[in-house]
């Protein structure tokens, strides 16, 4: 049976950080005051000033705030922004030593995991060093809308089984296996010029399925038909982009390169109810793939919902609070 641990991303902790109503201290002071993790995700650009350097102070405070609450590093979120430049896009040179950076950022701070984007195909084996070296795992997430049959995700994977490294795995994210739109994004976009009738039609085209382009231009040319805004028409390109429907038990079929995963949700009730993400059978997935790394509760429903609509903090909390109660469920010994 699966044995694997909680973990808390500060990014689901997106508006309360965005407030300033909280230092980075008094942030993780509130995850340990609700008993979350033990786990603790960072996205290196959001947390960490001057990343990826990180000064002798920060690293003085996180590893204070570990010892403090008892946490432990999950996972550093790694970027590699190949346009950050408004006039070419990054050189290899250039992708290899913001990679290297960032890594070396994570051994720093603990990190056994870098979470990042996917790489050059001839370069895994030169990333696979990096990651030995340092003792970090290099994770390319599986978001919506790739999944584990996506040619992409075949082309890597057949990467991965050929190098067969340690520092080499993959990390889903839960956004490529719903069951359903989130009702608040619906919502925001009817606040944003879109008519009822036209998020129907938007949650009828993403359960049809289609390759993404195809629905969004069905959907375009229908809005547009109805006198629908530009910028209300292009707003909905999210919807084929960040959530997809898949069988969540073909991530079984990656199960043993995974070394981190991103638990995504956005409308969790207090009772673990939730129409878009199917919690549970997710978590057989895990058991029955015996994973036994870090779980992350990642609520992304900040992307529309502000501090007055949802309380991210409570969002977290009912998360972990689910998932507690399901390895509670577990034959003795199974979890922890």
């Amino acid at each position: 049976m699966s044995a694997f641990r909680l973990s808390t991303t500060l990014f689901a902790l997106t508006n309360e950080w965005l407030s300033r109503q909280y230092t980075f201290e008094q942030l993780v002071d509130r995850v340990a005051e609700l008993g979350l993790g033990p786990g603790l995700e960072l996205i290196g650009f959001q947390s960490i000033r001057g990343f990826p350097a990180v000064d002798s102070g920060f690293e003085r405070t996180f590893r204070g705030l570990l010892d403090k609450h008892g946490f432990e590093p999950s996972c550093l979120g790694a970027n590699i922004d190949l346009a950050r430049r408004p006039d070419r896009l990054m050189t290899r040179d250039e992708v290899q030593q913001t990679l290297t950076a960032q890594v070396e950022a994570a051994r720093v701070l603990g990190f056994p995991v870098v979470r990042a984007q996917k790489l050059d195909n001839d370069l895994y084996e030169w990333a696979a060093d990096l990651g030995e070296k340092a003792g970090v795992k290099l994770g390319i997430e599986i978001h919506a809308p790739l999944f584990v049959d996506h040619p992409l995700v075949l082309e890597l994977r057949e990467i991965f089984d050929r190098i067969d490294s340690p520092a080499l795995g993959f990390i889903p994210d839960w956004s490529a296996t719903m069951t359903a739109l989130p009702v608040g994004q619906l919502r925001a976009f009817e606040r944003n010029g879109l008519t009822r009738a036209q998020t129907e039609l938007l949650r009828e085209l993403w359960e049809r399925g289609g390759p993404p382009n195809e629905l969004f231009d069905e959907f375009a040319e229908r809005a547009r038909g109805e006198g629908a805004a530009p910028q209300a028409i292009n707003q909905v390109r999210i919807v084929f982009s960040m959530f997809a429907r898949n069988d969540p038990r073909r991530w079984l079929e990656i199960m043993p390169r995974v070394i981190h995963v991103h638990a995504k949700f956005y409308e969790l009730e207090a009772d673990g109810t939730d129409a878009s993400v199917p919690h549970r059978d997710l978590f057989d997935v895990l058991q029955e793939g015996e994973y036994q790394g870090f779980v992350s509760s990642e609520w992304e429903a900040h992307a529309w919902a502000d501090l007055e609509d949802a309380d991210g903090f409570e969002l977290v909390r009912r998360h972990q609070e689910l998932y507690r109660v399901l390895l509670a469920q577990q034959p003795a010994g199974s979890a922890r």
